[in-house]
């Protein structure tokens, strides 16, 4: 299965495919983890400005099995500033139709980025999970994530 996976930089025309696959995600997280989530989003003005802005200009990849786009990771890098020293990378996010997972696909695409990241000299990667997404934050630290920061939230 994994030999038939082909891993490639998005392109303008992987567009839609992205953001469909991102509306899965924002649906999954809004039913199991933050019903704040606006699942609307990915296909609003907004949504479609960020996923080809990100598409053109960072670094987006996307898993593919003869033509079906089955996965997909959208990252960025982030510039040093006031507050930090130096320029570190993100994964903004990620989404493995359900049929694919535990394949290796996701593993990949975060490979690919961090190679990404390495021919830019990047030393740092960051990713966020909803607190309660335990496979998710396995999974990343299955990738050599280490917890680093947490966010907390007063609900009112």
């Amino acid at each position: 299965m994994m030999d038939d996976v082909v891993l490639k930089k998005a392109t303008i025309e992987d567009l839609e495919a992205v953001q469909i696959l991102n509306q899965k995600l924002f649906k999954r997280e809004f039913e199991k983890y933050n019903k704040l989530l606006n699942i609307e989003w990915t296909f609003a003005e907004k949504g479609t400005n960020y996923f080809q802005q990100l598409i053109e200009n960072d670094s987006v990849y996307v898993a593919k099995i003869e033509e079906n786009i089955i996965g997909y990771l959208a990252g960025c890098i982030h510039n040093k500033n006031e507050c930090f020293t130096e320029q570190f990378a993100e994964i903004e996010n990620m989404y493995i139709e359900n049929e694919y997972r535990r394949l290796g696909v996701g593993t990949k695409l975060i490979e690919e980025f961090k190679s990404y990241c390495k021919e830019n000299n990047i030393k740092y990667i960051k990713v966020s999970a909803w607190n309660d997404n335990i496979e998710a934050i396995n999974f990343y630290k299955n990738n050599e994530f280490l917890e680093y920061e947490k966010t907390l939230v007063c609900k009112m």
